[in-house]
């Protein structure tokens, strides 16, 4: 049933692909495009981390003794930041005068490269988490910001599993935590115990698709070029399966209709989702399932082997000794409030932990047409502290 299944859908994706109409200009343009259009000009870098990654990381250029920099979540990319345009995160804070940096950690459409492995070819190129996101990536990037600006320090800001991974960061190279400033931490991911109340669903549906793809030997998850991606994007870019697309959002993020409109769903699913690995997805699962912000389970003979315990080991929140303030969603079904405050009890340097109470979902923080009201006024005000 199962192989009757795949052979359907290779057969009649070309069909369903090809009466699909063009997406819109807008879904064609990279990020310096899109900030091209919003009068704003972007420059590249390229990084290299310690383990062989190439990173692409963006600037829109502004006041080199304010450096910020934005990590997006799963699935996402630095375009996620800037597709609101002139209602977005990364046009306001150029806008007031910071030097703003976006990342792009490995395994997106803009960081799917290796000094040695090919991605298409090499399946340990895959084999990477948050983990890996926030000891390698995260600290790579905020290293290049620094040596291009001259600054000793910059503030931060993670929306998600951008979250997540500075606080890998800050636990297990708490050397960097002396290089931020400021972290804000939008949705904040660590604790997700609470998670699978709201949405008892994933949990099955998570554990079931990453058998499934064991099965197969699939290592990317919705790569922004994969029959997936293509699929994916496609279909939730255009009317016939639009709606669809936006309910399921809505059901996973948390109910909020006037922040996700209609009109923006076309340009939103032209540039997501941008692909991650499935291990990434299997660590997500792993804290879900087991209440502990811990290291990747790798069962306990490679545990022993690797950590020298049979039980992958705990990060060390003590060890995160950065400014952090964190701000939550009334309404967030993924990063749920119980969750949150918990970071906030757990974390030693918590300066606030602010709720906004509207409607405010999780995907909210990105896409919401009601950000520049309700999150930007907070978020500059905890900047401008911090100058």
């Amino acid at each position: 049933m199962l192989y009757k299944t795949l052979i359907t859908i290779l057969i009649f994706t070309p069909v369903i692909l090809s009466h699909i109409k063009h997406a819109p200009r807008d879904g064609k343009l990279t990020f310096t495009g899109l900030a091209l259009k919003y009068g704003k000009v972007a420059e590249e870098y390229d990084v290299t981390t310690k383990d062989g990654y190439i990173l692409k990381i963006y600037r829109i250029p502004g006041d080199k003794t304010k450096p910020l920099l934005l990590m997006h979540g799963i699935l996402t990319t630095s375009d996620d930041f800037i597709i609101r345009g002139n209602d977005s995160l990364a046009v306001t804070l150029s806008n007031a005068g910071y030097d703003v940096w976006l990342g792009n950690y490995r395994g997106n459409r803009y960081s799917r490269r290796h000094i040695t492995m090919d991605p298409d070819k090499n399946a340990t190129f895959w084999k990477f988490g948050p983990h890996e996101h926030g000891y390698y990536d995260l600290a790579t990037t905020i290293d290049l910001v620094l040596n291009n600006t001259g600054e000793d320090r910059l503030s931060l800001i993670g929306y998600s599993e951008g979250t997540m991974i500075t606080y890998v960061l800050g636990a297990e190279r708490p050397e960097y935590n002396d290089k931020i400033k400021v972290f804000i931490a939008l949705a904040p991911i660590c604790h997700i115990n609470k998670m699978i109340e709201a949405l008892p669903f994933v949990a099955k549906l998570g554990y079931d698709m990453i058998r499934f793809l064991k099965l197969f030997k699939i290592e990317e998850l919705f790569g922004f070029d994969s029959l997936s991606g293509i699929m994916t994007r496609n279909m939730c870019s255009q009317s016939v399966g639009l709606q669809m697309c936006r309910r399921i959002l809505l059901l996973v993020s948390g109910y909020d209709p006037d922040g996700l409109v209609k009109e923006f769903m076309p340009l939103l699913f032209e540039h997501y989702p941008a692909g991650t690995s499935m291990t990434n997805v299997e660590h997500f699962m792993q804290i879900l399932t087991s209440k502990r912000f811990a290291k990747f389970d790798y069962g306990p003979v490679k545990n022993f082997e690797k950590y020298g315990s049979k039980i992958a080991p705990d990060y060390n929140l003590n060890k995160i000794t950065m400014n952090i303030y964190l701000i939550a969603g009334r309404n967030d079904r993924l990063s749920v409030l119980a969750d949150s405050r918990l970071q906030a009890k757990e974390l030693p340097n918590v300066k606030e932990y602010f709720v906004i109470e509207k409607k405010f979902n999780h995907i909210d923080f990105l896409w919401s047409r009601q950000s520049r009201q309700v999150l930007y006024p907070k978020v500059l005000d905890i900047l401008d502290k911090y100058r």
